[in-house]
């Protein structure tokens, strides 16, 4: 079982599955919420994110977003058989940037 976006965990997902939920069964209202991994900001992303880490070929696993002054984007990114959590922050012009 893999890391998981949220506290439910999820398993490997080929790229752009689209159905894998990983969050809460009840999101908290300003909190993340399930999204899907064929969104194009999603992709967008986890693309950015792919290229800040090095990574060559990837899966998203399941993602997760939260509106602030911008977009939060919450994913499990797959690349060589590991997991990695990766926060990703798009502004309010749709600029990328890493989070924590």
């Amino acid at each position: 079982m893999g890391m998981g976006c949220g506290h439910s965990g999820a398993g490997e997902g080929a790229r752009n599955a689209g159905s894998s939920s990983c969050g809460e069964a009840n999101p908290v209202p300003g909190g993340y919420g399930d999204a899907s991994t064929t969104d194009d900001r999603v992709v967008a992303a986890a693309e950015f994110a792919a290229t800040e880490l090095g990574l060559g070929t990837y899966d998203i696993a399941c993602a997760q977003t939260q509106v602030v002054a911008g977009t939060n984007f919450r994913m499990v990114l797959v690349s060589e058989g590991k997991e990695q959590l990766v926060v990703v922050y798009a502004d309010l012009d749709d600029s990328f940037s890493m989070g924590p």
